[in-house]
């Protein structure tokens, strides 16, 4: 095409357009199959490649080779230190530098209804409070780590488990699915003025966890508790083993700080995945990173075309 367009030229404009976008398409689609040959080489023919909504391609976690695995969510054999100190990329730092250099409200990262803007994005790795959609949208990150691993677990929504309380008052199985009693983990992010909690229930084995990651209690707590033990019995009646803060050994605390949302994060992530606490409050700067990370690698936000709505 480029080397003679002369044919081209000498067309009417209407043949000249079709006869283009018909030679480009005959270019994209040899390209993306050179790729495509190039990527079943190297992780070999045994493994399939699928195609997510927007036409990528993508890999069956189950048959990535250890060697393409990155800090995503294909290397979680256990959560522990090893998976949010791993060391960023150059690509990870870069992505890192170009969504915090410069402030704005335009959208870098969509979790399917969850739009987060630059501004709301940025109190994740700053320390400072996190907001509720960007808990949201770590919780579905959260939901396809648990994926990989076969669980799986219904993370609420944050701003409706917050109406439960007076003076909304909201009926407490009112989000749930209808097969709640059927997952492996129910997850509620808990908040009242100025602190984040969590309260993560598994039906199968009959436990309910409700962490608080302050020393000293407040009146929400036990708001909260005594809602959740209804949904406990509603979903399952009978006996339950409730554990808090203070039932299980060497719970990670948090100081004088406002982390309580990044602590609520971790809390979920440990217990849902069946790991040992080993994170502090010195890791925090860290895990908070390594947090933004993986949103902006899991959810990136859609270009301006894809924004489009497609005419049908």
């Amino acid at each position: 095409m480029h080397k003679n367009n002369y044919f081209l030229n000498m067309m009417k404009p209407p043949t000249h357009i079709f006869l283009t976008r018909n030679i480009l398409r005959i270019m994209n689609e040899e390209l993306n199959n050179r790729t495509i040959q190039k990527i079943q080489k190297t992780i070999g023919s045994s493994s399939p490649l699928t195609y997510d909504v927007r036409g990528r391609v993508i890999l069956d976690a189950a048959h990535v080779p250890p060697s393409l695995n990155q800090v995503g969510l294909t290397d979680w054999p256990e959560p522990n230190r090893s998976c949010w100190e791993k060391p960023l990329t150059i690509v990870q730092r870069e992505m890192l530098t170009a969504a915090m250099s410069k402030p704005g409200d335009d959208i870098i990262a969509e979790a399917g209804s969850i739009l987060l803007s630059r501004r709301t994005f940025g109190t994740l790795p700053q320390p400072s409070e996190v907001e509720g959609d960007v808990i949201n949208a770590c919780m579905l990150v959260l939901q396809k780590m648990a994926l990989s691993k076969y669980i799986e677990i219904f993370p609420a929504d944050c701003h409706t488990v917050s109406r439960r309380l007076p003076p909304m008052s909201a009926c407490p199985f009112q989000h749930l699915p209808a097969d709640a009693s059927s997952k492996d983990t129910l997850v509620f992010p808990s908040w009242r003025p100025g602190h984040w909690m969590i309260c993560v229930i598994k039906p199968k084995l009959r436990e309910s966890y409700f962490l608080n990651s302050l020393q000293v209690q407040g009146p929400h707590d036990e708001a909260y508790r005594a809602i959740y033990s209804n949904i406990c019995q509603k979903l399952c009646p009978g006996l339950w083993t409730q554990f808090t803060t203070d039932d299980i050994e060497d719970v990670p605390r948090q100081g004088l700080s406002h982390n309580c949302g990044i602590f609520t994060l971790m809390y979920a992530l440990y217990i849902t995945l069946g790991g040992q606490f080993d994170f502090s409050e010195a890791d925090m700067p860290t895990i908070r990173l390594w947090r933004y990370v993986l949103l902006l690698e899991n959810f990136p936000a859609r270009s301006t075309i894809e924004s489009v709505p497609r005419k049908d």
